[in-house]
């Protein structure tokens, strides 16, 4: 299925590229090209490290974006259209910061570290077990006695105190094994993909064409139509 729309898509331009007469139109498709020939070109001439970074800032901001988008819809569409249209973009939203955190985590490993301990959700993830406390103090809402009794402490600064320090000790070890868990296999995923792309470029570059539009689509019509015969 996306061999054959690639496929199709790169005869397409290759058709619009060589048989459009129409001048008005063959210039917007010229510019059309080069432009796509200068974002190719970063993939020829970088490093797939770099593209993968330059990839992370660009899914972070498609992700805050699809944020803002999936707001937008829950606010200003009735209930069906929100639905479906804020589910997508949440997904999008979801989808891309997986990708991005991934990224970092694997790339920027120092920093991402460096940054969580600015990061207020996570200082106040940490913080759960005294921050219900004292909301129960000022509120008498009797949750800590429920969390002291199913640790075995009794309700006290004591008790408090390693309550505090297991939860904040078990929940950093669980989230950074939980990173390296779930980021490395989606890091070299995406690695993978851009190295195999910046391999692809830099062929049809060298033996193909000097347009890397152009002869990266003549490679995957060619690759796509072998795919084909073969039966894959």
């Amino acid at each position: 299925m996306v061999s054959g729309i690639l496929g199709v898509f790169s005869a397409l331009f290759l058709f619009a590229r060589k048989a459009v007469k129409n001048e008005p139109m063959k210039n917007r498709i010229e510019n059309m090209a080069d432009n796509l020939n200068g974002y190719l070109a970063l993939f020829k001439d970088n490093r797939p490290s770099l593209m993968t970074m330059a990839l992370g800032r660009f899914l972070q901001k498609i992700a805050v974006y699809s944020l803002v988008l999936a707001g937008i819809c829950m606010v200003t569409l009735p209930n069906e259209a929100h639905a479906t249209l804020s589910s997508f973009f949440s997904a999008i939203f979801v989808t891309c910061m997986t990708l991005y955190l991934a990224i970092q985590w694997n790339q920027n490993h120092r920093a991402t570290i460096k940054n969580s301990y600015k990061d207020v959700a996570l200082i106040l993830l940490l913080l759960a077990p005294g921050m219900v406390y004292i909301f129960d103090l000022v509120f008498k809402t009797g949750f800590s006695n429920i969390i002291f009794e199913k640790f075995g402490y009794t309700l006290g600064i004591n008790g408090l105190w390693s309550i505090q320090f297991f939860w904040a000790v078990f929940t950093i070890l669980l989230m950074y094994i939980g990173f390296w868990v779930i980021s490395v296999p989606v890091f070299l995923f995406l690695y993978s993909i851009i190295f195999v792309f910046s391999l692809l470029i830099k062929t049809s570059y060298k033996h193909v064409d000097t347009n890397i539009a152009d002869g990266l689509s003549a490679v995957l019509v060619v690759m796509i139509t072998v795919m084909k015969l073969l039966g894959w």
